[in-house]
Formats: structure tokens, C-alpha cells, sequence
């Protein structure tokens, strides 16, 4: 799964993903859902894509508490992965740290 950070028109923040290298037809929003199979190995690449604005350098990470799942602080342009097991089913909240506006869910369906 790629997921970017960047700013959109209306101003709020928003998670864009794919998935295998496609995007889905409905890619990207506030709070998107990301549906994995338990007991798979999941990875997430994540590139912050929002430019810096001068005196106000962009920021962001992301983070899944119960697989102790955490980037680092990503400035513009860089990017982190990281991989867990989806050892466990239920609905979990990513988010992103920085900014409390940026969160989505990540669903882990019964295999």
C-alpha cells in the first residue's frame, strides 16, 4: 500500500493509496479505508508530496498504535516504510501525529 500526505484544495490534509500499483476508483479523501486480509504481511510506503512554505516547513508521519506501527517525521519529498503482520481482525485508526485531521482506518477482515 502507498500512501501519500499532501494538502489539498480545500485545504485539509488527506491520505491518497493505491493498491499493487493501481489506483482504486476511489483513491483518495479524507480518512480512506485500507481492507488487508488477516494473517498477511503488510507493507506501507509512505512520501509526504506537500511542499514547504516558506517559515513553515511541511511535516508528516504515520502511525498504527496496536501494531506498533510509527514513521518517522517525513519532510517534503522523503519517504519511510514499514511493514507488520495482520495478526489480529478488527478496525484500527492510522493517523498521523503532526496533524490530528489526518486519519483513516485500516480494516483486517477474518481470513
Amino acid at each position: 500500500v502507498s500512501l501519500k500526505a499532501v494538502k489539498s484544495s480545500a485545504g485539509s490534509y488527506h491520505y491518497q493509496h493505491t493498491k499493487g500499483g493501481k489506483t482504486p476508483p476511489i483513491s483518495e479523501g479524507l480518512s480512506p479505508k485500507i481492507i488487508v486480509t488477516e494473517g498477511n504481511l503488510v507493507q506501507i510506503h509512505l512520501i509526504n508530496e506537500e511542499k514547504n512554505q516558506q517559515g513553515n516547513p511541511s511535516m508528516h508521519n504515520l502511525n498504527i498504535d496496536e501494531f506498533n506501527v510509527h514513521t518517522k517525521d517525513l519532510s517534503y519529498f522523503q519517504t519511510d516504510s514499514v511493514t507488520f503482520l495482520a495478526d489480529k481482525a478488527g478496525s484500527f485508526e492510522y493517523y498521523c501525529s503532526i496533524h490530528p485531521d489526518m486519519r483513516g482506518t485500516i480494516i483486517i477482515n477474518n481470513s
